[in-house]
């Protein structure tokens, strides 16, 4: 069942997830790294992040003051594009009940060959939170629902193709990046039939995407003063042993540290005063998590 079109709109509802992907037909896990992780962010000079699943595709991100910016991407069918006129994924900051749109044009040559003119709309909106329900029962408490819609046209010589996907992002307060996200992609090639493909990504939990080294419980954490301007304490459950990264706006590493139960904090004193991002991971695992 999709669960996504039974969830009402509005504040402080509960939202389940519990199958929609059972049967599931494949996993793939998604790490998100800094944009100069990757030789090909250099063609991409506006990006800052980068979201992969360490293959063929890569998704490129701006994160700026007022939205987060799909800037570019690397698939095996279109190889690597740069989007001079950017796509805005996310608006900041977003609340309940913050709504936006934006538009995009941008071009490529298909397979090296055949020149693509491509245009783009989106508009989202944060339309819900509350309680998220995950499998196995665990619960994200203060939950913000945010509904995307992305329609891209793909117009050639040699066909024109329609991308309709629509996006269900649910945040939490703890994390920066997307505690569930669901995704229903639809693509038709000319006038011939829609294909329709869904997916879901999560941190923590393997039941969907595989991430079996962690669960939802041992990527929480807390992590005070904020802002910050000597030592940062880190509270993260399960007292494993940690590996922290503080990266800069431009995503790059200004300082790396070993979190533990008995050293969980991180000296920041030396650091110049500008918007950074602290990203941890067990030492034997990284994991997707970060506080800023």
């Amino acid at each position: 069942m999709d669960t996504r079109t039974q969830d009402p709109p509005g504040a402080m509802v509960s939202m389940d997830y519990w199958n929609m992907l059972i049967p599931n037909t494949g996993n793939r896990t998604w790490k998100y790294r800094a944009a100069s992780s990757s030789p090909a962010s250099a063609q991409i000079p506006t990006a800052t992040l980068l979201s992969t699943d360490g293959g063929s595709d890569t998704t490129f991100w701006n994160s700026t003051a007022d939205g987060l910016y799909h800037v570019g991407s690397k698939t095996s069918a279109e190889g690597l594009l740069n989007f001079t006129d950017p796509l805005q994924e996310l608006k900041f900051p977003c609340t309940f009940g913050t709504t936006w749109t934006d538009a995009m044009t941008a071009s490529y040559l298909a397979g090296g060959i055949v020149p693509v003119t491509r245009i783009g709309s989106i508009s989202g909106h944060a339309d819900a939170y509350g309680t998220l329900r995950l499998p196995e029962g665990a619960e994200v408490l203060n939950a913000l629902r945010v509904k995307v819609r992305r329609q891209i046209n793909d117009n050639s010589a040699v066909a024109d193709v329609v991308r309709i996907a629509n996006v269900h992002y649910f945040y939490s307060l703890s994390m920066p990046y997307p505690m569930l996200q669901l995704t229903e992609d639809s693509v038709r090639i000319g006038t011939g039939a829609w294909t329709v493909v869904k997916g879901a990504q999560w941190i923590g939990n393997g039941f969907i995407v595989g991430l079996d080294e962690s669960s939802l419980q041992e990527v929480a954490f807390s992590a005070y003063p904020n802002p910050v301007s000597e030592m940062l304490n880190i509270v993260i459950a399960g007292g494993e042993v940690f590996e922290a990264e503080v990266m800069d706006a431009a995503g790059h590493v200004v300082l790396q540290h070993r979190l533990s139960a008995d050293r969980p904090s991180l000296d920041v004193r030396k650091l110049t005063p500008e918007p950074t991002s602290c990203v941890f991971g067990p030492r034997e695992a990284r994991r997707g998590s970060s506080v800023s």
